[in-house]
């Protein structure tokens, strides 16, 4: 297990373990982590001393560490359609502390923002739709 909240390989099984959640559909890129994702890749090339500090992250998932020693995470993504949105985060939520916590970090302000609820889709339900 890593302490580094930097690893990409802690992002990597955040990913798993959120994606693994009963409900979730997928993570789901935002706007705002569009533009991060160009600033990052703008000061690796500006600066490539700092490029080792600035990753390109997973889209959806946002992790930074703090300054007293814990981790915030945010999680953007959208839910099956037969599952509570609400109900959907909190598992998130609380998957991503026990990891983080399995991982030996503090888990600080964990944010989980449920963007959509994805409908069955025709070739899951047999309905097709006009």
């Amino acid at each position: 297990m890593t302490t580094d909240p930097r690893d990409p390989q802690l992002a990597a099984r955040l990913e798993s373990l959120i994606l693994a959640v009963d409900g979730v559909d997928r993570l789901q890129p935002t706007l705002r982590r569009a533009v991060a994702s160009i600033t990052a890749d703008a000061v690796r090339r500006a600066t490539p001393a700092v490029a080792r500090l600035v990753r390109p992250g997973i889209p959806g998932l946002d992790i930074r560490p703090r300054r007293d020693g814990s981790v915030d995470v945010s999680v953007d993504l959208t839910t099956n359609h037969d599952g509570s949105a609400l109900a959907v985060g909190r598992a998130v939520r609380r998957a991503v502390r026990d990891a983080l916590r399995q991982s030996g970090l503090e888990p600080g302000v964990v944010a989980v923002t449920v963007l959509e609820v994805v409908a069955d889709r025709p070739s899951d339900s047999g309905v097709t739709r006009e």
